[in-house]
């Protein structure tokens, strides 16, 4: 599953164990939750946008769903604080795909290395051979806009450890 994550989780981690132990860390918590999803928001519709972009070979009519506009709405940003993968992350999740199709995003993106066969529209009786055509690290590799949130992430992570330290003294 294509995925860009904006943050090191224990840098997360060390905040949200921190905030367990202030009287009012749920809010400062619920607060962080909502500015971190702000920054990387913006990015998801860069991706849902290069996602629509790709080339279709479907033509129209065939009551086939279209993979782009799957794997587009498969697109979100993602904000935890808590557990292994704790992070602000970007991903397109093959988990929101129709059944069957759960794989289809690392394959569109070229991260799957197997040969990616299905049959022409349902018929079984022939198969084609699809090629990859990534877009996602593209679209996050825009012109400084994965640096920028990395930055704005860590700028609001630093302030929240202000509060921390600030309530903590006093």
């Amino acid at each position: 599953m294509p995925q860009v994550s904006l943050i090191d989780s224990g840098d997360l981690k060390a905040v949200n164990k921190a905030l367990k132990q202030l009287e009012d860390g749920k809010e400062i918590r619920k607060q962080l939750s909502r500015e971190l999803r702000g920054i990387a928001r913006p990015l998801v519709p860069r991706v849902r946008q290069a996602w629509l972009s790709a080339p279709s070979t479907q033509g129209p009519g065939r009551g086939q769903p279209d993979l782009r506009v799957l794997l587009a709405k498969a697109t979100r940003a993602e904000v935890r604080l808590t557990g292994k993968s704790a992070g602000v992350t970007i991903r397109t999740d093959g988990r929101r795909m129709p059944s069957g199709m759960k794989a289809l995003p690392g394959y569109a993106e070229g991260i799957r290395r197997r040969r990616w066969r299905h049959p022409v529209y349902g018929n079984r009786n022939t198969w084609v051979e699809q090629k990859p055509f990534p877009r996602f690290y593209e679209a996050v590799a825009g012109p400084g806009d994965a640096h920028r949130a990395q930055r704005a992430i860590e700028q609001a992570v630093i302030r929240v450890m202000a509060q921390i330290v600030k309530a903590r003294s006093t």
